[in-house]
């Protein structure tokens, strides 16, 4: 993974600047087939102060469609 792209200053400690990454990111989430567990790389946005963490806009889509997929192939392997 590289650098990042700097961007605007964070928010919440107000003295480092945001770099947009990318990130593997892992998660478990109950369903009705049991604990489905997750990964997948994500762009994050983390302050290079406080290394505060931010999802790209497009996160919360990404993370369900990762579990989306987890899921379908938990219930097709029975």
């Amino acid at each position: 993974m590289g650098h990042g792209i700097m961007m605007r200053h964070c928010d919440f400690c107000s003295r480092g600047r945001l770099r947009a990454r990318r990130e593997d990111l892992s998660f478990r989430q109950s369903s009705d087939l049991g604990w489905i567990e997750v990964r997948l790389e994500l762009g994050i946005r983390r302050c290079d102060a406080c290394r505060m963490a931010d999802l790209d806009p497009d996160g919360d889509a990404a993370m369900e469609a990762a579990f989306r997929r987890a899921y379908t192939a938990r219930k097709r392997a029975g």
